[in-house]
């Protein structure tokens, strides 16, 4: 069934926004629009007396029971063919003309209040006939101004606006993600998704010796890895903007990285994975995203088949990471290209790993059992965790020139 799917997101209400649609609505002093409807019965073969006294009893008694508050009432000479009985309350009115000789009833009940008993009402009339054969059906007419109902008929007209998104999903709180357990496991799992079982990876890190890389442990001791490159922050880079050398310390710094890619490869061994490690700093991913956006770059140092890792441990406010994603799914632009949004929660920290996967045809699937092993292997730890798929988004259809 995963063939059918290219696209899939789970989407926050309370973060859109949608949570607060006004279903309550204000209380209005003064009615606006006047609506009403209109009933029309055909009751067939009726059973029980249709004479002019007997309606009366009859219309009463419903509309009595369905809480409505009788008016006038006048009926025609019974003499008269097909007569007819009329009863006007607050609410609205029925009129039936009847034809004994046929056993025939037509009703006719129009409301301009008390819209809530309208359907039980009918029903009602509808059952004290007993009619063998019963058609009915419903138009919306115009209305009554006055009515003495019309603030409680305004919830049960026209469409109503019912929240049905669930919008009790608790706030996550912007705490950093400090379970490096799941982080581990998270990676380890996330390598059975590389097409490789001999993968080279390249794992971009923070300044070395001054954070850990968790990514580069993970894959040296990982069955399916052949080979693992770091690449270290330039420890030089700044993150001021207002530093007057920030750009050239920049450009230094990409050139070096280019030439450690470079040497780390050949025509016949390229990268099937590269991983944004948690420590790399948000310059260095613009240096990456600098690099990977020149197509030739991208031809030399990576597999036809690559997939790109990386995560965030406070994704509320640090997200350069899924842009970083995805302008890489931008700039190959065209299927098969994934981009997917894991998010995996520890007790009250929240972290976002988020991943590309170039070629994989068969993704939907593979990522499905990729969640279901997270979610075991954190819970054999004896984590309350919970793992989800937030969003996977796919490339452009390939242009078919023979169609």
């Amino acid at each position: 069934r995963f063939e059918f799917f290219h696209d899939y997101s789970k989407n926050n209400a309370a973060e859109q926004g949608k949570c607060d649609l006004g279903t309550k609505g204000e209380q209005k002093d003064e009615q606006g629009k006047s609506a009403g409807i209109l009933h029309v019965l055909d009751a067939e073969n009726v059973t029980v007396a249709l004479d002019g006294p007997s309606m009366e009893q009859l219309i009463m008694s419903a509309c009595k029971e369905e809480g409505f508050t009788p008016v006038s009432i006048a009926s025609t000479h019974p003499n008269v063919v097909a007569p007819v009985v009329i009863v006007v309350f607050k609410e609205g009115y029925v009129l039936a003309r009847t034809w004994e000789e046929h056993n025939y009833c037509a009703i006719d009940v129009g409301l301009w209040g008390g819209f809530r008993n309208d359907h039980s009402f009918q029903k009602r009339l509808a059952e004290t006939l007993k009619p063998k054969t019963l058609s009915s059906f419903r138009i919306i007419v115009g209305g009554m101004y006055g009515s003495s109902t019309w603030r409680e008929d305004v919830e049960a007209i026209g469409p109503q606006i019912v929240q049905r998104r669930n919008c009790d999903v608790p706030e996550e709180k912007d705490v950093e993600f400090s379970d490096d357990v799941a982080k581990r496991m998270a990676v380890d799992e996330a390598t059975n998704l590389a097409a490789s079982t001999n993968i080279i990876a390249a794992v971009i890190c923070g300044v070395k010796d001054k954070v850990d890389c968790i990514a580069v442990d993970v894959l040296e001791k990982s069955a399916k890895v052949a080979k693992v490159v770091p690449i270290w922050t330039c420890p030089d880079l700044s993150e001021d903007d207002e530093d007057p050398a920030r750009l050239v310390k920049m450009f230094e710094c990409e050139s070096r990285t280019v030439s450690a890619l470079r040497n780390a490869t050949s025509d016949d061994k390229r990268f099937d994975m590269v991983v944004l490690d948690g420590s790399t700093p948000y310059v260095m991913g613009q240096i990456m995203n600098s690099i990977l956006n020149v197509p030739r770059y991208r031809v030399d140092f990576l597999h036809e088949f690559n997939l790109f890792l990386t995560w965030s441990n406070k994704p509320r406010t640090e997200n350069w990471q899924r842009n970083f994603l995805e302008r890489y799914r931008k700039d190959v632009l065209h299927d098969p290209i994934t981009r997917v949004e894991f998010k995996i929660k520890v007790g009250e920290e929240t972290m976002e790993m988020g991943l590309v996967s170039c070629g994989d045809l068969a993704i939907f699937h593979n990522v499905n059992i990729l969640e279901k092993k997270l979610n075991k292997r954190l819970k054999r730890e004896g984590k309350v965790a919970e793992i989800e798929v937030i969003n996977l988004t796919g490339g452009l259809f390939p242009y078919n020139f023979n169609y």
